[in-house]
């Protein structure tokens, strides 16, 4: 069996936040496909949208600006995924995946086949780099 490793849940995933998207998206776009792009875009949306409303309320928007208030984010959740940290420049925002697997069936055609979680060895790795 195929299994797909991914930093993002399946867009079938039954995470009220990536049911929420799913729905928004379908009801605004409802001729076209829901995947993990939309998903990838949606987040990256979110995030970018934090950044900027935390860079204004800091009192600029200048670049150096909304990279540190991009920074300052240690818990990120915007509820497609899990929590990320973008606080060090040298480490992923997310050492956890999930497993994927196809199922014609579902919405992006792929379901969770297993929760996030971290990779064993990753943390080592990481530190040792």
């Amino acid at each position: 069996m195929l299994s797909i490793v991914s930093a993002a849940p399946a867009v079938s995933s039954d995470l009220p936040g990536v049911k929420s998207m799913v729905a928004a998206y379908g009801k605004k776009y409802p001729d076209s496909p829901v995947d993990s792009g939309v998903l990838s875009g949606y987040n990256a949306a979110e995030l970018m949208g934090a950044d900027l409303k935390a860079a204004c309320e800091a009192g600029g928007l200048t670049r150096e600006d909304v990279v540190k208030a991009h920074r300052a984010q240690t818990k990120a959740d915007t509820g497609l995924g899990t929590a990320q940290n973008f606080s060090d420049v040298n480490r992923p925002a997310s050492v956890e995946t999930y497993v994927l697997k196809p199922d014609a069936d579902a919405v992006g055609g792929v379901v969770n086949a297993e929760e996030a979680h971290a990779a064993p060895g990753v943390e080592d790795y990481l530190s040792s780099r």
